[in-house]
């Protein structure tokens, strides 16, 4: 199994992605639409989410465990 087949199946970086499309959601209604104050805090609130995920990644507590797809075989599970 190569090591990268589990990239993005962790809690971690489901946690930052969502945070991060958030917060460009709100940083991209800022510039639409004019509240100048918006896209300071989406920018904030997507380096709050690359944090988190960087964090959540580095004290994961399961040993590296990833998700396992139903449709992988048990005998191609690492």
């Amino acid at each position: 199994m190569d090591a990268h087949d589990s990239h993005g199946h962790s809690t971690a970086a489901w946690i930052g992605v969502t945070v991060m499309l958030i917060a460009t959601a709100i940083a991209c209604y800022g510039v639409v639409f004019g509240p100048g104050m918006l896209l300071w805090i989406g920018l904030a609130l997507f380096a709050v989410g690359a944090l988190a995920w960087y964090m959540l990644e580095r004290n994961d507590k399961s040993g590296g465990a990833r998700h396992v797809d139903a449709l992988e075989s048990p005998s191609t599970r690492a």
